[in-house]
Parts: C-alpha cells; sequence; structure tokens
C-alpha cells in the first residue's frame, strides 16, 4: 500500500521532533474501562477538556506514542492515554433479527435493552456462546453469538 505523501511529510515531522507516530484505522474503536480525562493534546500537560464515564465509546484517529487521538461521542477530538482504553478493529456486524442485549453473558443476566434487526454492532469480546458488543450510542452488553452476522 503506498502512502499519500502527506502522511509521509508528517511522519518524518513527527519522528524530528521525538514523537514516533503510529497511524491507526479510522475503523477501529476504543471503549474507556475507567473514568479517564481526556485532553487537547498528546500529553499530561496539554490542556484537560474533560472526564468520560466508563465505558464511552470513542473513534480512534490516530496515535502519538502512548495517547490516542479520539472522536468523542459528541463529535469533539481529543487525546486520551493508553492506559485508560481497550482497542477493538470495527468488525461489521449486526443482529440477525430482534434480540435482546443483555448486562452480562448468559440468559440470567439482566435485560439492557431490546435490539430491532438490523442492528449495526461492534465485536468486543467473548465468553462462551456470548459475544460482548456495543451499540452504535456507545451501549455496550452482550448478545448470543448465533443471533450475529457479519457483512
Amino acid at each position: 500500500m503506498k502512502m499519500p505523501a502527506q502522511f509521509i511529510v508528517l511522519g518524518s515531522l513527527l519522528i524530528a521532533l521525538g514523537c514516533s507516530p503510529i497511524l491507526v484505522s479510522e475503523k477501529g474503536v476504543a471503549i474507556t474501562e475507567k473514568q479517564a480525562d481526556v485532553f487537547l493534546g498528546p500529553n499530561w500537560n496539554q490542556t484537560y477538556f474533560k472526564t468520560l464515564p466508563p465505558q464511552t465509546r470513542l473513534q480512534l484517529l490516530g496515535m502519538v506514542r502512548d495517547w490516542y487521538k479520539v472522536r468523542l461521542p459528541d463529535g469533539a477530538i481529543a487525546w486520551i492515554h493508553k492506559s485508560f482504553v481497550k482497542i477493538f478493529p470495527n468488525v461489521n456486524t449486526y443482529a440477525l433479527r430482534k434480540s435482546r442485549l443483555r448486562d452480562g453473558p448468559g440468559y440470567n443476566a439482566g435485560i439492557i435493552r431490546i435490539i430491532p434487526e438490523g442492528t449495526q454492532l461492534t465485536h468486543l469480546g467473548e465468553y462462551g456462546e456470548w459475544y460482548r458488543v456495543a451499540l452504535q450510542d456507545g451501549t455496550v452488553g452482550w448478545i448470543l453469538s448465533s443471533l450475529v452476522a457479519s457483512r
């Protein structure tokens, strides 16, 4: 794959500044594992922007050193330290039919909500026959794997 010239120039500039950039696909998803502060730049000395609650879904835009550049649910762009998030590829999956989104892996787990057929899901993990998924609005829950398909 040939890199666009602007990425090569930007990468060279960041390396010269000691930043060692890593480009991340915009299809990646980050989920905050605990309450996390986000900043306007990629280090602790940058201006504080806001605090995010646990389980906030973020779109990955890039990475510099140990910091991820992310799009927040409200569309704002900010930086978050890698220790506060778990990264997942954005696999294009969907619900095969109307399904129960549960708060844990199992038939006895509480129901968070009913999701309609065709609901887009981001696959976050697995436990037995259950998938941990995120909805587009950031809600995270569990769904029986036989009710999910990939496009």
